[in-house]
């Protein structure tokens, strides 16, 4: 549980928080792109992962608020600094590993085969099937893939 300004309402609600990498709900995730002194650069620092989307667009807001209030009060605040946020939906994460899984694989020239069928892969990812005659060496199709994959 943690709290969050709710700017309409004008008070402070309880919100049930959830774990960002947890990948069996929908989380609706707020980010902080900011500099991280803990790792010498600047990124998207997860400021909260929220359960609706209700108290996501609060905590967006405020979130918000706070970088144009220190803005307004005269505090270096640097340019790129801005508050950012997505939606994962159940099995994102193992979706999106199942799509590097199947890249790093045809790129090692793993001929696609059933354990591609078996994978779900993220909605930005399709898999075609090119069927050969039998005569057509394997090495053709490899370079062919490894020439598409190169591309990218």
């Amino acid at each position: 549980m943690g709290w969050v300004w709710v700017l309409g309402d004008a008070k402070l609600d309880v919100v049930a928080r959830v774990d960002p990498d947890d990948d069996n709900v929908r989380s609706y995730i707020v980010y902080h792109y900011r500099y991280d002194p803990d790792r010498h650069e600047r990124r998207h620092v997860v400021v909260a992962a929220l359960d609706s989307r209700r108290e996501y667009d609060a905590c967006f807001q405020a979130a918000s608020a706070e970088i144009e209030r220190r803005k307004a009060g005269g505090e270096q605040v640097d340019p790129s600094e801005h508050v950012a946020g997505t939606v994962h939906e159940p099995g994102y994460r193992r979706r999106a590993s199942n799509g590097r899984l199947m890249v790093r694989a045809l790129r090692h020239g793993v001929a696609p085969g059933p354990w591609l069928d078996e994978l779900e892969m993220p909605s930005n990812m399709a898999v075609l099937a090119l069927r050969l005659d039998p005569l057509t060496p394997a090495r053709r199709v490899g370079r062919l893939i490894r020439r598409w994959l190169a591309g990218e």
